[in-house]
């Protein structure tokens, strides 16, 4: 009978010993920390979406564009000093044809932004994500114009994070996303803006088949120029609920300001604000709201903040801006929660209330 063999097992390495002690001593006691020389472990990279997925060429904008499985391909010509990338290292200025299923990196650096309307985007069936490099605090003239300018496949279109900007030049985000076809877009983060030039964002979403729209936050802008937010929804007949801006702190603004801001938005219900009336209490801008809006069988809501209500309703009076719209019935300027008056079948109005008017009117919408 053939006897038992011993398997022999060769020794931990020293090192290896010390590494394995160490990790143990690591998980029996949660404070402690181990510190490691970057020369033997490299740092994993801050995932800020700037430097991650592609090493841009410099500072500017960078687009990841995913295209659909079914999509056409499109050949897109470079605009504004563009480059496209497949893998987030090589850049190239050549035609890009872009190929169902794929992912796209498109660079745009700041001083690419000149004056011109033509898309930078392409128009394929694709979702759109926007990275802008979060160095950047000022901002010159014609930053992202016309940018998905009409882009009608696209599926969606991001916004950059511009929450670090405090300056920006003229036309900021005009025309960003004209003739575009998707239900929804977001709008930048602007809460630190102090001063904008002449067309902030006009254009923004005009045409665009959107049932919601948000305003920037311009709650720390003090100055600002010419055609500020000059067409903003224009076209967008499908919108139900519109937010005006915050004006408490621009010190004057002319004729142009807000002009035509909600032309041809047949479906509107509700206008909404978080603020009080601000500068909109001595201006006389004309949004163009249609007549369609106050016909249906609700009419046009303001819904306001309870402690700005009589601030608001004022505005009701011959003259005054919401007059000038239309509202001339304060009965239709309503604290957000609380009783309307029996208007709307009573009961307050809140965001609920609007969420479901969206809701009933998009389902209306799918079986017209």
């Amino acid at each position: 009978m053939q006897g038992t063999m011993e398997k022999k097992v060769a020794p931990i390495p020293r090192a290896a010993r010390l590494v394995l002690a160490l990790l143990l001593v690591l998980a029996l006691s949660p404070g402690l920390t181990l510190a490691v020389s970057n020369k033997a472990i490299a740092d994993e990279p801050e995932a800020t979406g700037w430097n991650v997925a592609y090493t841009a060429p410099g500072s500017g904008v960078v687009a990841t564009i995913v295209v659909a499985d079914d999509a056409t391909s499109v050949a897109l010509t470079m605009q504004k000093s563009s480059q496209w990338s497949a893998d987030g290292n090589g850049w190239s200025s050549a035609t890009l044809t872009l190929q169902p299923g794929g992912v796209y990196y498109l660079y745009t650096p700041l001083t690419g932004f000149i004056s011109g309307r033509t898309a930078v985007l392409p128009n394929i069936k694709a979702d759109v994500t926007v990275d802008l490099d979060p160095d950047v605090t000022v901002i010159g003239n014609f930053f992202m114009q016309a940018y998905g300018r009409n882009c009608t496949l696209l599926t969606s279109l991001g916004v950059p994070d511009t929450s670090n900007v405090t300056t920006v030049g003229n036309e900021f985000m005009d025309q960003y996303a004209y003739g575009c076809t998707f239900e929804t877009l977001d709008v930048p983060d602007t809460s630190n803006m102090t001063s904008v030039g002449d067309g902030f964002m006009s254009a923004y979403a005009r045409n665009v088949n959107l049932t919601a729209l948000e305003v920037p936050d311009t709650s720390k802008m003090e100055t600002v120029g010419t055609f500020f937010l000059f067409q903003y929804a224009y076209g967008c007949t499908s919108l139900i609920t519109l937010a005006l801006p915050d004006t408490t702190n621009i010190t004057a603004a002319d004729s142009t300001f807000m002009q035509y801001f909600a032309m041809s938005c047949n479906s509107l219900d509700f206008l909404t604000a978080n603020s009080a009336p601000g500068l909109l209490a001595t201006l006389d801008a004309d949004w163009q709201i249609p007549a369609a809006a106050m016909a249906d069988d609700e009419g046009l809501y303001v819904v306001v903040p309870a402690n700005e209500l009589e601030a608001w309703q004022a505005l009701t009076a011959p003259g005054k801006m919401l007059a000038l719209n239309q509202i001339s019935d304060s009965s239709f300027v309503i604290a957000e929660g609380e009783d309307n008056g029996g208007n709307n079948n009573g009961g307050g109005i809140g965001d609920e209330d609007i969420d479901l008017a969206i809701s009933s009117e998009e389902e209306l919408l799918a079986f017209a």
